[in-house]
């Protein structure tokens, strides 16, 4: 359960089901909300800070083209899904999926922040407080459940990992999990 005032720690992150054993590195990840807002937390561990493939500048730039989290939340009655994702430098994309494909045109007024820490147990955070209003919807209620899904990639290894397991790409909404508020 989410409780509020307090983040939930999920589980750890797993490889896809296509992955040939375990990550290397570790993606600790904590979730709570508000009457306002949605919040989650990420360590993503990187022993190797300096080889980090930081693409993009400007929002809605790819992104997913070298290291970041991809954040995923949809209602539990299905229908659209919103996607955030996030690099280490802050730079982000977003988009509501109607299918597949996402509308970039969803330019959702939330809140963002990173920190990378270098060296031998080096590194980088994200913190991301989404407000329930950019995706229209009212905040949940105690019991509420959400889908959800938060996943990352670390580059060049190619290595992906995430909460609920994918099966060999991000964009599986068939794979979310359920949060339980």
């Amino acid at each position: 359960d989410l409780a509020l005032g307090m983040a939930t720690e999920l589980e750890p992150f797993v490889g896809t089901y296509s992955a040939s054993g375990p990550s290397e590195a570790t993606t600790l990840a904590h979730v709570t909300y508000d009457d306002t807002a949605l919040y989650i937390a990420l360590r993503c561990m990187e022993p190797q800070t300096e080889n980090m493939e930081l693409v993009g500048s400007g929002r809605d730039d790819n992104v997913w083209l070298g290291d970041s989290v991809d954040i995923f939340v949809q209602k539990p009655t299905g229908g659209p899904f919103y996607h955030l994702i996030v690099n280490p430098e802050g730079v982000r994309w977003d988009a509501v999926h109607t299918d597949v494909a996402g509308d970039t045109s969803w330019d959702p007024d939330y809140e963002s922040a990173t920190l990378i820490a270098d060296g031998a147990d080096g590194f980088w955070n994200v913190e991301i407080a989404l407000p329930w209003a950019a995706m229209g919807w009212s905040a949940p209620s105690r019991g509420d459940a959400l889908r959800a899904n938060i996943c990352r990639q670390r580059r060049p290894l190619r290595e992906l990992s995430s909460w609920s397991q994918v099966v060999g790409g991000f964009v599986e909404p068939g794979s979310f999990g359920s949060w339980q508020f």
